[in-house]
């Protein structure tokens, strides 16, 4: 494995763990807190690193399986960084209780592209 996949692979799992614990954070507390919304940003910035520099090691982003679903997570991801963002600067309830409602199912569909790479990758 060269060194920058393995730098891709290390800051898609950080990423992984950082997202999974602001979704789960604000899940268990049944509250948005200010360090999920920063651990939802952080985690966004690091799936992006990790899909610039495995696209670079490919040589292209490929339009397949894996591209699309994670192109997909990644805008989840930004979506949820935004929404939980508003929803913290907000003084609506409702905007955090819909974020609670869905901010889980994010996370699941930001899974589907992570695993979906990593069993694409175990075949190669």
């Amino acid at each position: 494995m060269s060194n920058l996949l393995m730098i891709a692979v290390s800051t898609v799992t950080l990423a992984l763990i950082i997202y999974s614990v602001a979704i789960w954070g604000e899940r268990l507390t049944h509250g948005l807190r200010g360090w999920q919304v920063v651990l939802m940003w952080l985690g966004l910035v690091l799936d992006t690193l990790s899909s610039i520099l495995m696209a670079s090691i490919a040589g292209e982003f490929r339009l397949d399986l894996h591209g699309i679903t994670g192109l997909v997570a990644n805008l989840v991801m930004l979506a949820a960084a935004i929404w939980s963002t508003l929803a913290l600067r907000s003084e609506r309830p409702d905007m955090r209780q819909v974020f609670h409602r869905y901010a889980i199912w994010l996370w699941v569909i930001w899974l589907i592209s992570y695993f979906t790479g990593a069993m694409l990758s175990m075949g190669r």
